[in-house]
């Protein structure tokens, strides 16, 4: 008679072969999935880099590959990284179905957290390539040098905007991490509120390290975010936090 998965410590009964039989079914939906994830993003790779080539501007300048296989690691990159991404709410269920059967936490918890991360990420990816990325662009190609003229590689280039998505995508995700620290009782929202100038601070000071411009707006628009993740957090945790009390 099987054990229903959502229950706890149901796998108590479970051997460690079975185990390694589940996780080895999980690896193989997941790197499946990937692979057909990765081939559909190569299939239409024209529109998705005409896509991800649109925060350089009608005139911005023109993307140089600097060895004969630069153009293969770029697509496949490409192909990989966008890949994975459009799996990732697939993966992190996968896991959660994987790690359930050992905790006590009912079904929609997890089904709603991954539905807000998913959530949040995309907003972030938006915000990340509509706005923060053709400014700090912008910005760089400003910057002229006597004798020199400005030209990215496609590598570097897709690099930057991958890296500047992730840190986004972590920004917008502070909410869910504040909630989830002080549902653990990890945190008090009262530690956060009062180091709450040390966090501003912070915050201030990563947008500086993702956003190597001087330009005041433009750090302000990665510092903004940080700060309205943050405050929404300890909104949310605060109000879970008086209701455990209650």
């Amino acid at each position: 008679m099987s054990t229903p998965l959502n229950q706890p410590n149901s796998d108590a009964a479970l051997t460690i072969w079975e185990h390694i039989v589940a996780l080895k079914r999980v690896v193989f939906i997941a790197v499946g999935s990937l692979l057909l994830s990765a081939s559909l993003v190569h299939w239409q790779r024209e529109i998705i880099i005409n896509f991800l080539l649109v925060p350089l501007g009608p005139g911005g300048p023109v993307l140089q590959f600097l060895s004969p296989l630069d153009p293969l690691y770029f697509i496949l990159k490409i192909d990989f990284t966008l890949g994975f991404l459009i799996i990732l709410p697939l993966l992190l269920t996968l896991l959660w179905r994987y790690v359930s059967p050992a905790m006590s936490v009912r079904w929609w918890i997890p089904l709603l957290i991954i539905n807000v991360a998913s959530a949040l990420a995309l907003l972030a990816a938006a915000y990340a390539y509509y706005l923060v990325t053709p400014l700090i662009l912008g910005f760089m190609a400003s910057i002229i040098i006597p004798g020199t003229t400005a030209a990215f590689t496609a590598s570097g280039y897709l690099d930057f905007l991958l890296t500047t998505t992730f840190i986004l995508v972590v920004i917008f995700q502070l909410p869910l991490i504040i909630i989830a620290a002080v549902g653990t009782k990890l945190l008090n929202p009262t530690q956060i509120t009062e180091n709450r100038p040390y966090v501003y601070v912070g915050a201030i000071t990563i947008a500086a390290i993702v956003t190597p411009t001087t330009d005041i707006l433009t750090l302000g628009l990665v510092a903004a975010p940080a700060i309205v993740a943050v405050e929404v957090g300890v909104g949310v945790a605060r109000l879970i936090f008086r209701t455990k009390q209650v």
